[in-house]
């Protein structure tokens, strides 16, 4: 006795929702909606600022992949196509000015436009340049279709500004996929 695959359908956008793929007998599950965006641009804050700044689609290059076109990259926005479990990471690293300066940073991904998950430290490592932190987190979440997911950072410094990083070599790199 076997178990029943639906067959493959797709929606207006090429996306296909349900069902399986077969290549030479071996099923696979239908394309799902992917991102991978690297930090390519880096950004600058200020110390006496308590509010997390977006991650704009201007800190993005063209993603590596982007599967749907889901993740908006001149907002930097990924929107749930379709009902789903999703997998997001992040790896960003920020810097202060001057060396031992770095008070906290913080690294959120927000839900709907509200901060759901945060990855922060106060305990940064110094070297005799500057202050810094890499900050990576990962979680899964449950979507429904229209829901967005967005990252954004925040640093404190005692004095001077703080930098977040651009390229991947150094940690700058927003990914999400569906996977159920």
């Amino acid at each position: 006795m076997g178990i029943k695959l639906p067959s493959a359908s797709t929606t207006q956008d090429g996306l296909v929702t349900t069902g399986t793929q077969s290549i030479g007998g071996i099923k696979t599950f239908a394309s799902q909606p992917s991102f991978r965006a690297e930090i390519t641009s880096a950004l600058t804050g200020q110390t006496s600022s308590t509010t997390p700044v977006d991650l704009t689609g201007a800190r993005y290059g063209t993603p590596q992949h982007n599967i749907g076109t889901h993740f908006n990259t001149s907002s930097g926005v990924f929107t749930a196509p379709v009902d789903g479990v999703y997998l997001f990471t992040a790896n960003v690293a920020i810097a202060s000015t001057t060396a031992g300066e770095l008070d906290l940073a913080r690294m959120l991904f927000k839900y709907n436009a509200t901060a759901f998950r945060t990855v922060s430290t106060t305990a940064a490592s110094t070297d005799q340049n500057q202050h810094f932190v890499n900050l990576a987190g990962s979680f899964v979440v449950f979507m429904t279709a229209t829901q967005t997911m967005q990252l954004s950072v925040l640093a404190l410094t005692y004095s001077g500004t703080w930098t977040l990083d651009a390229g991947a070599a150094n940690g700058g790199v927003f990914t999400g996929t569906k996977i159920a």
